[in-house]
C-alpha cells in the first residue's frame, strides 16, 4: 500500500505522463491558444478547435511526438503596470518526438510556430535531462527572441503571485502551473 506522500507523487497521472516522456530522453513543451483576442465563448471555442488541427498536424508531420489536453493552467507574469498577476489558460502539453537536443530542438521550434500562429507570448518547455523550464519569448512578446529561465518541475503545488522567499516557493508556491484534474505540477527554483 503507498502511503500518502507515495499516492500524492506516484499517483499523479499529469506526473507519470511527463515522467514517462523525460525518462525516455523527450523533452515536453506546454502552448495555449487563449488570450486577449479569445474574449468569447465563441472565440475560445474556436481558438481551442484550431490548436488542435495545428498540434495533430505537428504531429503528423514528426515535428512533436504527440500532445494531450486542454490542461487548465495558472500562469504568472508581470502586468504593464509592474504587478503580479495570474492568468487561467487552457494548455496543451506537447512531448518531443525524438530524444535528445535535437528532438528538444525540433519541438520548441514547432511550439514556437504554434504559440505565433495563436497570438502568445511565449510558449514553455522543459528540458528532458536537467527538468530545467524555460519560456520561450514569442513575436507578440515585448521580449522577443528571449529565452527565460523558469526553474524546475515540482508537482502538485498552487501558484501563489506574492510568493517572493525560497521558503514561500518550497512550501508548494510556484509560478507556472498546468493542472490535469486536480493535479498540476510547477516551475520555480
Amino acid at each position: 500500500m503507498l502511503s500518502l506522500k507515495q499516492y500524492i507523487v506516484e499517483g499523479n497521472p499529469l506526473q507519470q505522463k511527463v515522467n514517462k516522456h523525460m525518462s525516455h530522453g523527450r523533452s515536453i513543451g506546454a502552448v495555449s491558444p487563449e488570450g486577449a483576442h479569445t474574449d468569447t465563448p465563441e472565440k475560445l471555442k474556436h481558438a481551442h478547435s484550431e490548436i488542435k488541427k495545428d498540434l495533430e498536424h505537428a504531429r503528423k508531420s514528426g515535428h512533436i511526438g504527440g500532445w494531450s489536453g486542454p490542461h487548465k493552467g495558472e500562469y504568472q507574469y508581470k502586468s504593464d503596470e509592474g504587478t503580479e498577476k495570474v492568468s487561467h489558460e487552457g494548455s496543451y502539453l506537447v512531448h518531443a518526438k525524438h530524444e535528445g537536443a535535437e528532438g528538444h530542438k525540433k519541438m520548441v521550434h514547432s511550439l514556437s510556430g504554434i504559440g505565433n500562429k495563436h497570438k502568445q507570448e511565449t510558449v514553455l518547455s522543459v528540458h528532458h535531462k536537467t527538468q530545467d523550464a524555460k519560456w520561450h519569448h514569442l513575436n507578440n512578446s515585448p521580449k522577443k527572441g528571449e529565452v527565460e529561465h523558469k526553474g524546475k518541475l515540482h508537482y502538485n503545488v498552487k501558484v501563489n503571485p506574492n510568493a517572493e522567499s525560497d521558503a514561500e516557493k518550497e512550501k508548494g508556491r510556484g509560478r507556472t502551473v498546468l493542472k490535469g484534474s486536480s493535479h498540476s505540477f510547477t516551475s520555480h527554483d
